[in-house]
């Protein structure tokens, strides 16, 4: 249906805990759809905002799919590039400081196992 789904963490926690929504989010969520309507692409590209990720240091977490490129601790200057070269030119924005997918999946895989202990000592699993 869409050529392309952007993703935007917009998971907000208590002060002085880590996540997305801490880092401002909500606006890079604004403006990926302000660039995504400007471009005229509206029809094409889907931005929606996403509950938490599981990467909540590296916020603000945006996703890419379906090419499924993560790019973490973006911040408002880069929302044009991302939209220019990855969704406009194809190609994904090299040169950042985002982590190989190796770390990705281990980060989140660690995630996922404090969830899963959370759940088990509330008696939810």
């Amino acid at each position: 249906m869409f050529k392309h789904h952007i993703f935007i963490c917009t998971q907000s926690k208590p002060p002085m805990v880590p996540s997305c929504g801490g880092t401002g989010s909500a606006e890079i969520l604004d403006m990926f759809r302000k660039e995504v309507f400007n471009a005229g692409l509206e029809k094409d590209v889907m931005v929606s905002s996403s509950g938490c990720v599981g990467l909540c240091t590296r916020g603000a977490n945006v996703i890419v799919y379906p090419s499924g490129k993560w790019y973490t601790a973006v911040k408002a200057e880069e929302v044009k590039k991302i939209v220019d070269e990855h969704i406009v030119a194809g190609n994904v924005v090299e040169n950042r400081n985002d982590p190989v997918e190796d770390t990705l999946k281990m980060e989140a895989a660690m995630f996922q196992q404090r969830i899963k202990s959370m759940m088990a000592d509330a008696g939810r699993l």
